[in-house]
């Protein structure tokens, strides 16, 4: 009978938790600026990036929250070179597919919530291409190439930013988020080089409270 009584109690409280959790899920899209680092980046420039994907975020406990995102990103660098008679100037692409897992305080504050946030990035390389041209004497070439096997299939990085979760009924609320990631891992195949990713995105998105 004890047992009987003990078993009812912990299902109780068991559901009473269960029931405390605010469950989210949602989507987001936006443009960014991407970037490589390190020693060996002294020829590369900032280009344009962008992120897209889904994500789910429940919160235990009051003030915080753990999320996960499966995203498509576009990262990598341009660059220009200049020997007077010849220029060269070229992107390269890299798209990866990402899983970032970040831990948020939540901070509500009437129908926004203000979600500082930090946490972990895998990548894998979906693909990797480089378009180019080069001029020469005033004559103009295009060229372009896939070239995944000159990167890592994995990459890693840390990220931290802010979001905002705004309501706009009890369940559905429009989400703005901007973020900064450094990978750790270096990009190149083999790792011999002194080059990692960088990126900058500001994400804007939907989704709903459960």
């Amino acid at each position: 009978m004890r047992l009987k009584v003990l078993l009812l109690l912990v299902a109780v409280l068991l559901c009473g938790s269960l029931s405390a959790l605010d469950f989210y899920a949602g989507a987001k899209i936006g443009p960014g600026a991407v970037f490589v680092y390190g020693d060996d980046t002294d020829d590369y420039d900032t280009a344009a990036g962008m992120s897209l994907g889904v994500y789910g975020m429940f919160s235990p406990m009051k003030f915080f929250a753990v999320q996960a995102e499966f995203n498509y990103e576009m990262k990598g660098a341009s660059g220009e070179l200049d020997y007077g008679v010849a220029t060269a100037s070229g992107r390269q692409y890299l798209h990866y597919l990402s899983i970032p897992v970040i831990a948020k305080a939540v901070l509500p504050v009437k129908i926004v919530t203000v979600m500082p946030y930090a946490g972990l990035n895998f990548s894998f390389l979906a693909n990797a291409n480089y378009k180019g041209t080069t001029t020469i004497f005033g004559v103009d070439s295009n060229y372009e190439d896939d070239n995944k096997d000159d990167f890592e299939t994995f990459d890693m990085g840390v990220l931290f930013g802010a979001e905002a979760f705004i309501s706009v009924t009890k369940n559905i609320f429009v989400s703005a988020d901007l973020r900064f990631e450094l990978s750790f891992l270096a990009i190149d195949d083999g790792r011999d080089s002194d080059v990692y990713n960088g990126t900058f995105y500001a994400l804007f998105g939907a989704g709903y409270k459960f």
